[in-house]
């Protein structure tokens, strides 16, 4: 699927966010059964995780109203979650925009692009260099959940819905989505597809709202997010 000219996490930014994303960059997360889970975690009450930011990423993915469209990633610079009796409870990233970058081109178009995220049209990184995701509450999905599930969503495994807020350029909306979640040996693997709305960031360029603008030249509002997370222990 082709991607469009918006600089969205997701997300992480964008879990900054808007199609949907190649399987063989969503579906890097280690499969473990919630029972697992539970037996590994029976021995501490509370743990800290640290983000490994060489292993994670965020996927944007955008898309023109008529054909078209770029993706691309995001680096995580720094990243943490609690654990409380096996469970997620709480988290923050932190994006750092500047490493924002488009996979789907090559030579001067895709450093093009790359510019024009990065200006006040889109992200504008100089003045708001890094996105914000913070992680409010998760919680297990229940087998009436799950089963309402169909078609990718169902075949990516989630176990849990998370519930945070996302900030871009300074601009904070919540969001809730499904992920899959597993912990084993001293680590999270978590990842996650979802979409935001950009305009609600201040990103409106060349939006759908825009009834003056050709629709040949709009933008989807919609942005494409997704993430593949791994996080170690650092509680002793």
């Amino acid at each position: 699927m082709k991607k469009s000219y918006i600089p969205v996490l997701v997300a992480g930014l964008l879990f900054l966010g808007t199609g949907v994303f190649q399987e063989a960059k969503s579906s890097k997360t280690i499969g473990i059964s919630s029972s697992e889970l539970e037996k590994n975690s029976t021995n501490v009450e509370s743990k800290s995780f640290a983000v490994d930011v060489d292993q994670s990423k965020v996927y944007w993915e955008g898309k023109k109203l008529i054909g078209g469209g770029h993706e691309g990633t995001i680096n995580i610079k720094t990243g943490s979650l609690s654990v409380e009796k096996g469970e997620v409870t709480n988290g923050k990233f932190i994006i750092d925009l500047n490493t924002i970058d488009v996979t789907d081109l090559e030579g001067g178009m895709k450093e093009r692009l790359i510019g024009h995220l990065k200006n006040p049209d889109f992200f504008d990184v100089a003045n708001f260099p890094h996105a914000e995701f913070t992680i409010v509450s998760t919680k297990k999905l229940t087998k009436k959940a799950l089963a309402a599930f169909s078609g990718e969503k169902k075949e990516k495994g989630y176990t849990h819905q998370v519930e945070g807020k996302l900030t871009i350029r300074g601009k904070s909306s919540d969001i809730s989505f499904p992920a899959s979640i597993h912990q084993k040996e001293g680590k999270i693997h978590a990842s996650a597809q979802f979409s935001i709305d950009r305009t609600k960031y201040g990103i409106s360029y060349h939006s759908e709202d825009l009834l003056d603008l050709a629709k040949d030249k709009m933008i989807s509002n919609t942005v494409n997010v997704g993430f593949d997370l791994v996080a170690v222990s650092e509680t002793l």
